[in-house]
């Protein structure tokens, strides 16, 4: 599946907006962003919701979710992440298994969805990855408020997590690249603790001053992690400006077989 993927795609921008997912240039649908939870709910519902997308064959990409997903899909909670989540984990995989639809799942990665760390997804992914699931690993959306005081550490260690993965595993589908900022406007805050509103993605040219989000570094983490890789990996891009995001990796290193024009 990865191979069929273009190199570049593009996705709607709002966390919460369904939408299409694109090939970057040429427009042409690649799979479906469907903004709900995978877990939870009785009797496999995140799932259930998950594969109600009207369209056919096209892959579907979902947020992996959280067993607080109906006080609200960004609701922190240590269930979410701990044994309650991953028990939920299990039993939303079961039922994809036992429902045997022919379209493949996505599960997007969030600091407070199931899904939370790299190494989470290793190990989940070890157990349960498929043909028909499999993770859109989102680096930058595994932040919180408290590692932005060390998002360069925290950026390199996630990307070479997920570069060991793509190079070893048939786990991940592609990776999106984002910057990020809180939501009151400016970088992520270090001192705050992760409640509220969750910090919010953008694209990778609109936050470069050095701050945890900082789409800079993104970008230099990715590249350094994943350049030297002999099999490429699909780079999901938030559909703001795309053209102007692959100049920022082609200058960065990243070498894309059909540049922009």
């Amino acid at each position: 599946m990865n191979s069929e993927l273009p190199p570049i795609i593009t996705m709607p921008v709002a966390p919460d907006d369904p939408g299409v997912i694109r090939a970057f240039p040429g427009g042409q649908a690649v799979a479906r962003w469907n903004p709900v939870s995978f877990v939870g709910g009785p009797g496999g519902a995140g799932v259930r919701e998950v594969l109600k997308d009207p369209s056919v064959g096209e892959p579907v990409a979902c947020w992996s979710g959280s067993v607080e997903a109906e006080e609200g899909l960004f609701t922190p909670s240590i269930r979410t992440w701990g044994p309650a989540g991953q028990a939920a984990f299990e039993a939303a995989a079961l039922v994809f298994q036992k429902i045997g639809a022919e379209r493949s799942v996505w599960l997007r990665t969030h600091a407070r969805h199931v899904l939370c760390d790299s190494v989470r997804c290793e190990r989940v992914f070890a157990k349960h990855a498929t043909e028909r699931l499999k993770l859109l690993a989102d680096p930058a959306g595994l932040f919180t408020r408290q590692m932005v005081g060390k998002a360069e550490d925290h950026l390199q260690r996630t990307m070479e997590s997920f570069a060991r993965q793509w190079s070893s595993t048939n786990q991940i589908a592609a990776v999106v690249l984002t910057g990020l900022v809180d939501p009151s406007g400016g970088v992520a805050d270090p001192m705050q603790t992760d409640t509220g509103e969750p910090m919010r993605a953008v694209g990778l040219r609109q936050v470069t001053g050095g701050g945890g989000g900082d789409g800079g570094l993104v970008v230099r983490a990715f590249v350094e992690s994943f350049g030297g890789l002999e099999k490429r990996v699909p780079v999901v891009l938030l559909d703001d400006e795309p053209r102007e995001q692959v100049k920022m990796l082609i200058e960065a290193g990243w070498r894309v077989s059909e540049p922009p024009v």
